[in-house]
């Protein structure tokens, strides 16, 4: 019995894959920075340094974060670029919400810090490392403008995984617990700023590894629905 294809189907599928491996892709090269500095031994402290800091500008090793940065933000954007409105995307928030991360994400690259800013923590015991008497660039002032926007298109995926998958009849806890768990790490990370004692490079870097798992599994299940709905 031959199957019935649904109009626009084979084209769905196949945006769907290049979603699928555009932002698997991406999340992978997103998390690059904590792999980079656990394996090159890059000599800041992942438990108040937050991940952006390893680009700033007398870090040796900022071009290697920021490649990393950049290969992450074209993933991005190759995704949003093949969300279109009205296969799985029916309101738009999935590509906007791509496009805004990936594009944030670039933002921060052309934007790095002068120099580590938990160097200015009153107990960091590299405060001493600070340029004395240097003013602090434009560059240095919209690096925390471009990491908000990127935060706030992280939200928008959040609400966008958490819409077709967690909050439908069936889902597993995994997925309904999944998007308010990142959003919770992510709001933490923003807390965790008033005070080194905190540990904000930690909180960061949880939320950077449990945003790109989230990625990945959107990907894995975007692709499966968008399978099945051809095949029916």
């Amino acid at each position: 019995m031959r199957k019935y294809r649904a109009p626009g189907g084979v084209g769905e599928l196949r945006r769907a894959r290049i979603r699928a491996a555009a932002l698997g892709a991406g999340a992978a090269a997103y998390s690059l920075g904590i792999l980079g500095e656990a394996v090159l031994g890059w000599p800041l402290d992942p438990r108040t340094a937050m991940l952006s800091e390893l680009a700033a500008r007398d870090r040796w090793h900022r071009r290697l974060f920021q490649c990393g940065d950049v290969a992450s933000a074209g993933c991005y954007l190759v995704a949003a670029g093949a969300s279109r409105p009205g296969d799985s995307d029916p309101r738009g928030l999935l590509s906007a919400s791509l496009a805004a991360f990936g594009a944030a994400t670039i933002g921060d690259v052309l934007s790095p810090l002068d120099y580590p800013v938990s160097f200015d923590d009153p107990g960091s015991p590299r405060r001493g490392e600070r340029p004395e008497n240097s003013a602090t660039s434009a560059s240095h002032g919209r690096h925390y403008v471009t990491t908000t926007l990127a935060s706030a298109a992280s939200v928008g995926l959040m609400a966008c995984y958490w819409r077709e998958f967690g909050r439908q009849p069936g889902a597993s806890a995994r997925r309904r617990l999944a998007a308010p768990v990142v959003l919770g790490l992510l709001a933490a990370s923003a807390a965790s700023l008033a005070s080194p004692k905190l540990q904000p490079g930690a909180v960061q870097r949880l939320y950077t590894l449990g945003f790109s798992a989230l990625c990945v599994d959107f990907a894995r299940r975007d692709l499966a629905r968008a399978a099945a709905a051809q095949d029916q």
